[in-house]
């Protein structure tokens, strides 16, 4: 049976140094491409523009966005993964060669009276 996990990918051109930067589009695909034929777990889990497709069982991701980056320096990849169980959501990022896996952290913010003070009205109906 396995561990099925959700895939999706975004790509982003670091080459200026701006690591908030989305490749473009031909970048994307030429990168998908080279992905996909190299990487068979790739097919199965990500289209042809990085997103989801199904959920898919992809254990060495982490190998493969090392694997991947050492072809396309300049690029950074962020490879998310929603598992199975509710708290497995995480994020590999590869950068020329290298990756590291961080699991998301969940905070829940604290309840701040002034809010609903200023920015919220409370509109009563009308009976």
């Amino acid at each position: 049976m396995g561990y099925y996990t959700y895939h999706y990918m975004h790509i982003y051109d670091v080459r200026e140094g701006d690591y908030n930067n989305f490749a473009s589009d031909e970048d994307v695909e030429k990168i998908m491409k080279f992905f996909q034929a190299h990487c068979e777990d790739a097919n199965y889990a990500l289209e042809e523009d990085g997103s989801g497709a199904d959920s898919s069982k992809w254990y060495e991701s982490e190998q493969d966005m090392a694997f991947i980056s050492s072809f396309f320096p300049g690029f950074l990849f962020a490879l998310h993964g929603d598992g199975d169980d509710r708290e497995d959501q995480w994020t590999c990022f590869g950068l020329n060669g290298k990756s590291y896996v961080e699991q998301v952290e969940f905070v829940y913010p604290v309840f701040d009276v002034e809010i609903l003070n200023y920015n919220h009205e409370i509109k009563k109906k009308k009976s």
